[in-house]
């Protein structure tokens, strides 16, 4: 079974200059401070977008602008060696909810590599990936989020992660249709895909279904319906009698500190929870974590 690595913005939190979602949002936010409570942040950003006083005369037009201020900001982001190490790994596919490219500009330094993106997509990010080649791989990134170099696709708000959900349940129920070189493609279903062994790299989406998926960095904020929602649909297929003895592989879910009413709903999804212990303090703490996770890693899968 291969491996996958989906990861968010922890290994960014140990560099100087990251950016938090709280700071991301309290500077979107400009001179119009509110609190935001207990609200997800996709209804923060929602509020934001939706008070900003008109600009262009469009709210398409306007939010633009502001995803473009996001990717400036991000554009800051710092490399990261654990970046280096985890490429390292013997993993084929790297998925990642960061919109910046400190993984990216990371590898980029530290070997020699040619980069394709193949994504023709301006708002969602069913297919957006960029192809790794050097001499002796082929590696695949996806910004399953949106990235920074196309702002229209940076996800944050209720609107885009609902469309997006609405996407990812097309693409797997075998609804959903793309261009490629001028000719329609209409995707077959998972279930087509999984029983004629038919992955074709299209979607970040196979691998949920296709390869054992390792999640570290990510604290898995429930205001991250698309993943939830992928979760859930697994879930749901492995009682479903039609995939019986089919779904055997694994997601993993690595943490240093979960709560029992999230650890309880993951195990209900069919997610392995594999809890670190760490002894450090604040970064000290972060680092311990990753070096482990890589220790783990290497001796169960690599």
């Amino acid at each position: 079974m291969n491996n996958t690595i989906l990861f968010g913005n922890g290994i960014n939190r140990l560099n100087d200059n990251n950016i938090s979602w709280d700071k991301l949002l309290n500077s979107l936010m400009g001179n119009r401070k509110f609190s935001s409570g207990d609200l997800p942040n996709t209804m923060v950003y929602e509020r934001i977008v939706l008070e900003s006083p008109p600009i262009l005369g469009d709210l398409t037009r306007d939010e633009e602008k502001t995803k473009v201020k996001i990717a400036k900001l991000l554009r800051k982001m710092s490399n990261h060696d654990l970046y280096n190490e985890i490429y390292k790994l013997n993993i084929d596919h790297y998925l990642t909810t960061n919109y910046d490219f400190g993984f990216l500009n990371t590898i980029k330094s530290n070997h020699e590599i040619s980069i394709e993106n193949e994504s023709t997509e301006k708002i969602y990010s069913i297919r957006r990936k960029k192809v790794l080649t050097n001499s002796n791989s082929k590696k695949y990134l996806w910004h399953i989020h949106g990235e920074i170099e196309r702002p229209p696709s940076i996800m944050l708000g209720l609107d885009h992660y609902s469309g997006s959900v609405g996407k990812i349940n097309n693409y797997i129920k075998g609804s959903y249709n793309h261009i490629i070189n001028g000719k329609e493609i209409i995707e077959p279903t998972i279930f087509s895909k999984h029983q004629n062994n038919n992955f074709k790299n299209t979607s970040w989406i196979d691998q949920f279904f296709n390869a054992n998926v390792h999640i570290i960095g990510l604290t898995l904020d429930y205001s991250e319906i698309d993943l939830w929602w992928v979760l859930n649909k697994r879930a749901r297929m492995l009682r479903d009698p039609k995939w019986k003895n089919k779904l055997n592989n694994k997601v993993v879910f690595y943490t240093h500190n979960i709560d029992d009413a999230r650890k309880g709903v993951l195990i209900a999804l069919g997610v392995e929870v594999q809890e670190i212990v760490v002894n450090g303090n604040d970064k000290a703490k972060y680092l311990e974590f990753y070096e482990k996770f890589l220790t783990l890693f290497k001796k169960d899968y690599n």
